[in-house]
């Protein structure tokens, strides 16, 4: 008892004492609004604005995780020697944020805007020393570091005979150093730190952006400019993807300083993708070094706009390790420097572009033929057009998904193939013919021109449903009688006496007797399968369409179908419509997606196979397949997996072979030739089953 009575005298005596000295509760009011205090009073993920301007040395320690914004204020620290504005700890989070200030006016180690050995975000904002003696850096990153944009800055005129330091240390002064300030100590930060920069304006400083001791540098872009030596200093990993690096020419200046000293935290390793280069020299050479003291240099991208040339030679080693395999140079790049893969060639603006030689291939599929041109891996290309009588030119087909318009600009990367997409006019008049409609696209206008090279990733079309079984339809139940047809069968033997007894033959001017499809074609035109083009012509070379195709198989079944279409790009008033109707009735086809069909579109030899082959398990004939190791085409990796199986058997079967040099070209156009041989061999060896 008697000790609570004198512990409320000594409370009573104390509050006495303040009254009477005037002094009141207030008096910890800059305590409590300080910004320490509000970091360590906020909650986990918080973020505390500033209202004002501050005077202090603030700490985020470990554990913590807050967003400062600055809003339009300034955090200034304390002018104490080696005092740091902002001071992140291990295991610490702090993301910084908004258009105001964080300013360090003192001196001596340690003296910096931001010291990590945490993690750090830094989204805007200004970093800023305003010191004369600039003896330590704006940033120093011994732990994960992230900068988005914003301005880090070192304005202060270099001066002869004082200490300067670089404006961004990442990594460490002296690796093994047991001062966590300028060393690696286990527990106070990190073994390999690491900075990514995305954006922002780096501008000051003894070297721009230091990546030292054991440390991993990634630029993706950046602003970043130097007065006295280099924008770049790097002893350790660095991999420069973008942004622009301004070093003013003249005194042998550089852009980029690489040094390798060993194989544990000063590899020396630089890479580069990309970017902006703007100096004397890209890359510095120390004296007296050796080249493997130079380090590993690989330049894959960028633009180099040197003044004197690539490498500082002058009194010093050259770099013979450095590879290019990539870039624009503004001197010629030495042999022994690239690739050997890759080539140099030199641009009308004296440019020399390094790269790997690529081709674009354009596939007009008219008179013009293919056109193949050679370019540089990167270059950009603006696509040409096209003109083909009777047809609307829809621009350039990569595959099924992707078309780029006339007058576009790519960029060729690798090689490619495009195809010229064509949609037949509606004033297009077909001969009429007989009375069944024309089957082997006999049409006005008729699609001409060289069909020998392939589509890259043309658009299939024929996907085979795998849960459905083998795709062939159901088996009919007048299998048994031979005859062709399917989805309706008719009596055609007073058909067949006819056809016998007004059998003649065709001559064309452009069907010689020494062409291989000669007897082909007069087969399939004494069976009426297929007509001329007219003028006693039957463009053999020419290339057929699906719709084609589908109508030829549909007048050799002799079937009857009573329904129109479903794909919304096959008209019910088409020549073949009904054909088409009747193929994907029985399964035959499938389209090509989205309910369309392409009927227009010339049919690949890999579709034409699978047609074919679908049409025959359409009639419960006994199909023995063998595996795809049968195949022997040298190009048999280039056939779609849906088509696999139907090549097999088509080429077991005799109906399909190769174009020579053991070439299937699945993917090349079908020319009336190819199709019109094809239908006759499979007719004839149906005739046989």
């Amino acid at each position: 008892m008697k000790r609570k009575n004198f512990s409320e005298r000594i409370l009573a005596f104390g509050v006495a004492m303040t009254m009477l000295l005037g002094m009141s509760i207030p008096v910890f009011a800059d305590e409590v609004d300080s910004l320490n205090s509000k970091i360590a009073n906020a909650e986990e993920g918080a973020t505390i604005t500033l209202d004002k301007d501050y005077t202090e040395d603030v700490v985020i320690p470990s554990g913590k995780n807050v967003t400062l914004d600055l809003a339009t204020y300034t955090l200034k620290g304390t002018d104490a020697a080696g005092s740091t504005t902002i001071k992140v700890e291990k295991d610490a989070t702090l993301t910084l944020k908004g258009e105001g200030k964080v300013i360090n006016n003192s001196t001596g180690n340690g003296a910096a805007c931001i010291f990590n050995n945490g993690t750090v975000i830094i989204e805007s904002g200004t970093i800023k020393k305003e010191t004369g003696n600039k003896s330590y850096y704006n940033i120093a990153n011994h732990g994960k570091m992230t900068i988005n944009g914003g301005t880090i800055l070192n304005d202060t005129p270099y001066e002869e005979g004082k200490s300067h330091a670089s404006l961004v240390e990442n990594g460490y002064y002296d690796y093994t150093s047991t001062n966590p300030i300028l060393g690696y100590v286990e527990g106070e930060n990190d073994a390999h730190p690491s900075l990514e920069i995305n954006g922002g304006t780096f501008d000051g400083g003894l070297n721009t952006i230091k990546n030292d001791d054991g440390a991993i540098l990634v630029i993706n872009d950046a602003t970043v400019k130097n007065q006295i030596q280099v924008a770049v200093f790097n002893v350790s990993e660095a991999t420069i993807h973008g942004g622009t690096y301004e070093v003013p020419a003249g005194k042998d200046k550089t852009t980029v300083f690489n040094r390798r000293y060993n194989d544990n935290v000063n590899k020396g390793k630089l890479k580069v993708t990309g970017g902006e280069f703007n100096a004397d020299y890209f890359i510095e050479v120390i004296n007296n070094a050796t080249e493997e003291q130079m380090g590993e240099i690989e330049i894959t991208g960028g633009t180099f706009n040197t003044e004197k040339g690539l490498v500082n030679t002058d009194g010093r080693v050259d770099i013979s390790t450095i590879k290019i395999s990539g870039g624009v140079f503004a001197q010629e790049p030495s042999e022994e420097k690239m690739a050997s893969d890759v080539e140099k060639i030199e641009k009308a603006d004296g440019q020399w572009v390094v790269g790997k030689k690529v081709t674009l291939t354009l596939k007009y599929e008219n008179e013009s033929g293919d056109v193949v041109e050679n370019y540089l891996s990167g270059d950009e290309v603006t696509l040409p057009s096209a003109e083909k009588e009777g047809f609307e030119f829809k621009g350039w087909m990569k595959d099924e998904e992707t078309t780029y318009e006339s007058g576009e600009k790519i960029k060729i990367e690798e090689d490619m193939t495009l195809t010229a997409k064509w949609e037949k006019k509606k004033e297009e008049v077909i001969e009429s013919g007989d009375t069944s409609g024309d089957v082997s696209g006999e049409k006005e206008n008729e699609p001409s021109g060289d069909v020998s090279g392939e589509k890259e990733n043309e658009a299939s079309g024929e996907k085979i449903d795998e849960t459905s079984g083998n795709n062939s339809g159901e088996k009919k139940d007048d299998s048994s009688s031979g005859s062709h047809s399917s989805g309706g069968k008719k009596d055609d033997t007073s058909d067949e006496k006819k056809e016998e007894e007004t059998k003649e033959t065709v001559e064309y001017d452009d069907v010689k007797s020494g062409d291989w499809f000669k007897t082909y074609v007069d087969k399939a035109t004494e069976m009426k399968l297929v007509n001329g083009v007219g003028n006693k012509k039957f463009a053999p070379n020419d290339n057929i369409t699906r719709g084609m195709l589908i109508e030829i198989l549909y007048r050799y079944s002799k079937a009857e179908e009573k329904s129109v279409p479903t794909f919304d790009d096959v008209s019910k008033d088409a020549y073949y419509a009904t054909a088409i109707a009747w193929a994907a009735n029985n399964k035959i086809i499938n389209g090509v997606g989205n309910n369309k069909f392409e009927p227009d579109r010339n049919i690949t030899r890999e579709e034409l196979s699978t047609i074919l082959y679908r049409y025959v398990k359409l009639q419960n004939k006994d199909l023995k397949v063998d595996e795809k190791a049968s195949i022997e085409y040298v190009d048999k990796n280039e056939i779609s997996e849906f088509a696999i199986e139907a090549i097999v058997w088509c080429t077991d079967n005799k109906i399909i072979e190769g174009r020579g040099n053991k070439e299937m070209a699945p993917k090349a156009n079908t020319t009336r030739a190819e199709a019109t041989t094809m239908m006759v061999r499979l007719a004839e060896m149906l005739m046989k089953k």
